[in-house]
Order: C-alpha cells, then structure tokens, then sequence
C-alpha cells in the first residue's frame, strides 16, 4: 500500500488538510505506520458542509452568533476528513464519530473489506444524536464509560495506540470528572 485511502478517491485534487491531518496521527500514534494503512472519508463530497461566518452579539461578553440570512454565501468546504486508523501494534481499538448516510454505508463497505485491520466492525447511535459511530478492534465500552479520570484517560490513550508522552496532552483535565 502506498499510502492512506482517501474515499472518494478523486486525482488531481489540492488536499492541504488531508497532508495536515495525517501528519498529526502520525505524532499521535506510538505506531505512526498505521497511518499509512488509514482510510480518511473525506465528508465535505458527500454534504454540502458550510463555514458560518459569526457577528458579534456583546462586545464585552464576546458572545456571537450565527447570521443564516446568508448561508448561502459561505464559503464551502472541499475538505472535512473523518479518519478510520487501523489496529495494529499498541493499538488495540478504533473509532470514528457521526457518520450519517450515505456516508456510514461506504464506510462500513470500505471498512468491511479489510477485516484484519478493522477486525469487529461494528456501529452505535452517536451520543451527539447525530448519525452513528463506529469501532473496530477491542470492545472497550465498559472502559469508555467509567468516569473520566487521569486513569481512565491514560487506559483509553493506551488502548487507542497513542504514544505516552501525547496521551494526557489529548485529555486535558477540564475533561476529568470530578
């Protein structure tokens, strides 16, 4: 393999965010080559996904919010990655968050094609009420609902594959249940 998948696999096409995220799994992950195993849904095809551009509701509060009268100007994007890293190594489980149709049947479809690297495949209702999730590997459920605490942040980082020195990096303690 040369690479990561990218779904729809469209050529010749400037993806800057695609390079910028794949670099970060590649710090994150205390096996950096399942990066290259990866398959990144790219869900700007398949939605029309908008940036909103936001007005200031109180100069002091710095509150703002969202004019639709114009969501037809925004800017769309062309790139919005979800990232399917396989298991391997530390790694012992995945997942990815909110697929909704018809991306969540491709990507069962592409992931389903390489059992060895999603082994368990398998999808919940997300907790956002959005779609649904999806993981691979290892059930960690119970694990995932424990409260959050340095402990449980560092079992998950584990489990996930994450190298040590990131792990608490990406569970910040505003995260921890207290």
């Amino acid at each position: 393999m040369n690479g990561p998948i990218v779904v729809p696999a469209n050529s010749g096409i400037d993806r800057p965010e695609l390079q910028t995220l794949a670099k970060s799994w590649w710090d994150l992950l205390a096996d950096p080559t399942l990066v290259e195993r990866a398959v990144f849904f790219n869900r700007a095809e398949f939605y029309d996904i908008r940036i909103p551009k936001l007005r200031r509701r109180w100069f002091f509060g710095r509150k703002e919010w969202i004019d639709w009268s114009e969501s037809s100007k925004w800017k769309r994007e062309t790139e919005d990655y979800a990232v399917a890293i396989p298991v391997g190594g530390a790694r012992k489980t995945g997942m990815e968050m909110s697929f909704i149709e018809p991306l969540l049947t491709i990507a069962l479809e592409e992931l389903g094609k390489r059992p060895e690297d999603f082994p368990n495949l398998r999808r919940t209702p997300t907790a956002t009420g959005t779609g649904e999730d999806m993981w691979w590997g290892e059930d960690i459920a119970e694990l995932w609902r424990q409260p959050k605490t340095l402990e449980t942040h560092r079992a998950l980082g584990r489990a996930f594959g994450y190298r040590e020195d990131r792990i608490l990096e990406l569970y910040r303690d505003d995260w921890v249940d207290r």
